[in-house]
């Protein structure tokens, strides 16, 4: 056990290095987007527009409704209108179509789909778990489409196995739910059915999937 808990901890400490390097040099660390079909997210002038573009609602196919949009950047409803209004101008989010009240998301070469997040998900195998923080980082770099995959998770039977994805540093979400709306003891017995032993409600950190790995895995570069 103490073996594979060092292992474990060296793992760990040569991929946050490797995050941490990045972040110094102002790089961000390699995603799957392209990979997987969306273009990355383009830079533009002003820093709502930006903070607008970086939110992981817009980032779903369901997207945002305005009001929502202007309370997570903190701005208000009209102005945040007017400035959705020039981003769909220059082809960077769109109307979802048919929405009541109107919803916004990313420009479909942008937006990843919930498929692409259930890609990287099925590549964690029976007796593993992950976090949606370290898919949103294989898929874009950062944490910030967390809370969108977990949604997704949620929400969608076809899912592969969200038991296995779980919040930082490998516990069950409280609100954690199957569609049999079986709560977050079902999920305990499912990774315990699979070989994963829980510590004071934490699952086994040696049976941690992180996001190279994931990464990995997604490009065939994964070693024995």
């Amino acid at each position: 056990m103490n073996e594979a808990l060092a292992t474990f901890a060296e793992r760990m400490s040569r991929a946050f290095d490797e995050l941490a390097g990045d972040l110094r040099r102002g790089e961000e660390p390699e995603s799957s987007v392209a990979l997987l079909g969306a273009a990355p997210i383009p830079e533009v002038t002003g820093h709502r527009q930006q903070a607008i573009l970086a939110l992981s609602g817009l980032a779903i196919e369901d997207g945002m409704r305005t009001s929502e949009v202007a309370k997570e950047i903190s701005y208000e409803v009209p102005n945040t209108h007017m400035t959705l209004q020039a981003l769909e101008r220059a082809g960077h989010v769109e109307m979802v179509p048919g929405s009541k009240p109107q919803r916004w998301r990313l420009h479909p070469k942008y937006r990843v789909t919930a498929k692409t997040y259930m890609t990287i998900a099925e590549q964690v195998k029976a007796g593993e778990w992950t976090t949606y923080g370290d898919i949103s980082i294989a898929l874009r770099g950062d944490t910030k489409a967390a809370r969108a995959i977990g949604q997704v998770a949620a929400r969608i039977p076809e899912f592969p196995n969200p038991h296995r994805v779980l919040r930082e540093p490998g516990v069950i979400s409280q609100y954690w739910v199957d569609h049999e709306g079986k709560g977050p003891d079902r999920c305990q017995q499912m990774l315990e059915a699979e070989g994963i032993d829980f510590v004071e409600g934490q699952a086994d950190p040696t049976r941690r999937v992180t996001w190279d790995v994931l990464n990995a895995r997604i490009t065939g570069e994964e070693t024995a």
